[in-house]
């Protein structure tokens, strides 16, 4: 993701992933490295990125001393990162506390919250464009894209589906400066 400048990368698994075996590390550009989590599907190359491109790694306390925070906001406005995080009530404190322009949220429905979840997620993060994460890339959490789509439809909120969606709702002009990490817990 790119914004005000700066190139945002979230839970880099690339080289173990085989659905990403066209990206080269070397071409891969980061400002920021947020990971959400300590599994290898989020990790798997967060420390060579780091070390390629010098980008700050942003994470919590325990992944940052090995080699979290998941929202990011600043005058311009803010977002929401949640990993692969479950559904949860305190996902409300965050609705509550942030007006958010949009969340990154899980919808495999296997190892986290599905699309039926997310869109709850959305509701209490009081967020209405999802992009959806943590899906596809493995068998495990194959998803059916149109069904997903629906569902998100359905509850009257916008779901991007990476990476050419992505791109969509970057361009509404969101400015962030990463000037404060916003904790979930």
């Amino acid at each position: 993701m790119e914004t005000a400048g700066k190139t945002l990368l979230f839970d880099p698994f690339i080289t173990p992933n085989a659905l990403a075996g066209a990206i080269s590390l070397d071409r891969v550009k980061a400002d920021y490295i947020l990971i959400s989590h300590g599994h290898f599907d989020h990790i798997a190359d967060a420390v060579e990125l780091a070390q390629k491109t010098g980008a700050t790694v942003i994470s919590n306390f325990e992944l940052v001393s090995w080699p979290g925070g998941k929202g990011v906001e600043n005058a311009e406005g803010a977002f929401y990162f949640a990993g692969d995080t479950a559904l949860t009530l305190d996902l409300k404190l965050i609705g509550r506390e942030f007006d958010l322009s949009f969340a990154v949220l899980p919808i495999d429905d296997n190892l986290t919250m599905g699309a039926k979840d997310a869109t709850l997620a959305a509701d209490f993060l009081k967020c209405r464009k999802v992009i959806g994460v943590h899906y596809d890339t493995f068998p495990l959490i194959k998803i059916d894209h149109t069904a997903a789509v629906k569902t998100f439809k359905s509850a009257k909120l916008k779901l991007f589906l990476p990476p050419s969606e992505v791109r969509l709702i970057c361009d509404f002009s969101l400015q962030l400066g990463l000037s404060r990490v916003v904790s979930s817990l």
